[in-house]
Order: structure tokens, then sequence, then C-alpha cells
């Protein structure tokens, strides 16, 4: 039996006739996170609702519905190409240092190697919501950009060339932008992790 364990049997008090209606305390303030969190999410989405709802509506009544539905959807999609692309790197990353780290040599010492554990038990979850909050990050970092993506993939030649590369005129108004962009958010998510 591990120390870990023994713990958890004296937070259920097992053999108590309590055992169905006694909340454990390890479960309490997980509960708490999990409602707020449910709440915050619940008010996130009402108020962003709300927005979509008013300028669907703005849009429907002018005759453009479709494009207010094409921006919607690039939104949409580069946010959760942005979260995903973030968290895979930042995931990935410290998934891997995570893994290459060395063991700690806690000689015959049980109270540092059980403290270690603890601080590892800790440290996970938090680095694992840490993760998801950069991601967040990342993903409307890249959403909020949706009119240079919408610029790049429907650009067109000007029909004039510039003299010093010889590159028409619509690569600087609509793909230098873009790759100036990717080029910056790659590297700020390559910063951060």
């Amino acid at each position: 039996m591990s120390f870990f364990n023994d713990l958890d049997k004296l937070w259920e008090q097992k053999g108590s006739d309590k055992d169905a209606t006694t909340v454990t305390r390890a479960s309490l303030p997980k509960r708490w996170f999990i409602i707020a969190g449910a709440v915050i999410l619940l008010l996130i989405a009402a108020v962003a609702g709300k927005d979509i709802y008013t300028e669907w509506l703005w849009f429907e009544s002018l005759g453009f519905s479709s494009i207010y539905a094409t921006i919607i959807t690039t939104r949409i999609w580069l946010f959760l190409a942005g979260l995903l692309i973030s968290f895979i790197i930042l995931g990935g990353n410290l998934f891997l240092a995570r893994r290459l780290s060395p063991p700690i040599d806690s000689g015959n010492n049980v109270v540092i190697g059980q403290t270690v554990m603890l601080a590892r038990r800790i440290l996970d979850p938090a680095i694992l919501g840490m993760v998801t909050f950069l991601s967040i990050i990342f993903g409307l970092s890249l959403s909020g950009n949706w009119e240079m993506v919408l610029r790049f993939s429907s650009a067109t030649d000007f029909g004039v060339i510039e003299p010093f590369l010889s590159k028409d005129v619509g690569f600087y108004m609509f793909s230098l932008p873009f790759y100036q962009f990717v080029q910056g958010w790659i590297m700020w998510v390559i910063i951060v992790t």
C-alpha cells in the first residue's frame, strides 16, 4: 500500500454508514470548479450568441446572409485550426520534456519520493489547463484575422508588375500580409512553448 492509497482511505471513511451521503473533501472543490467553469462557458456562449444573432439579422435584412455565413464559418475553422495546432505544439513539447526529464532520485527517503509524486499530481492538471488556455488564446488570435485569410484565398492579380522583384502588386496586397501573419503566429507559438 502506498501513502496516497492510505490517505484516500482516510478521506473516503470506508466502513462508515455515511458512505452514501458523505461527499469526500477531494471531490468537493472539483465539483465547484466544474460548476464555475460551466457557468463561465455559458455566459461566454450567451454573449457571443447575442452578437452573432444580431449581426445575422442585420446581414439578412440587407440580403447578405450568405456573406455573413462565410465569415462565421471561416472564423470557426480558423479558431479550431489555431486551437488544434497550438495544442499539439505546446502539449507535445511539454509531454516530450516530461518524458525526457531525468528521474528524481530520492534514495531511501520516502518523504521526498511521496512529495514528488504529490507535486506531479498537482502540476499535471495545472499544466494541461495552461496549455488549453494558451491554445484558446492562439485560436482566437488566428480567428481574429479572418479578413486577411479570406483576402488571401480570393486573391487576384492587379495586372501591374513592380520593377524590383517582378511580382504582381496583388502579391503585396493579398499574399504577403498573410505570409507575414502566419510566420509571426508560428513564431509566437514556438516562443511560448
